[in-house]
């Protein structure tokens, strides 16, 4: 029941993936952003090292270079918009992952039990 929640979910983010690249090619040059690193922010301190560091500034220096179309308010806009609809969808996937992996954990324990797995 849970990976077919998983799977409803994934196959509306691949609606959403598709609207992505309609509505945001204008803006960004996607060779760019299929290139981002790991973002430094997410990592713990001991994982940064000087080459993520490196690699994050080239992103943005790149990025910057491409000269997004940002000045087009109408586009922006729509944008942004659409955005804020996917956001719930990408929140309700995180939701479905989660009760999956809670379940998975679950009945992992339960096996354990039942037939003593250290």
């Amino acid at each position: 029941k849970q990976i077919s929640f998983i799977q409803y979910w994934e196959n509306r983010e691949a609606i959403f993936r598709e609207r992505s690249l309609h509505y945001g090619s204008p803006l960004f040059n996607y060779t760019v952003l299929k290139n981002i690193p790991i973002d430094p922010a997410m990592l713990e301190e001991a994982e940064l090292t000087k080459d993520i560091k490196e690699q994050y500034k080239q992103f943005f220096y790149n990025f910057l270079q491409t000269n997004p179309s940002l000045s087009d308010d109408k586009l922006v806009k729509e944008y942004l918009n659409f955005c804020n609809l996917r956001l719930p969808v990408l929140k309700a996937k995180i939701k479905v992952y989660k009760d999956a992996l809670s379940e998975m954990d679950s009945l992992t324990m339960i096996l354990k039990r039942e037939f003593r797995f250290k």
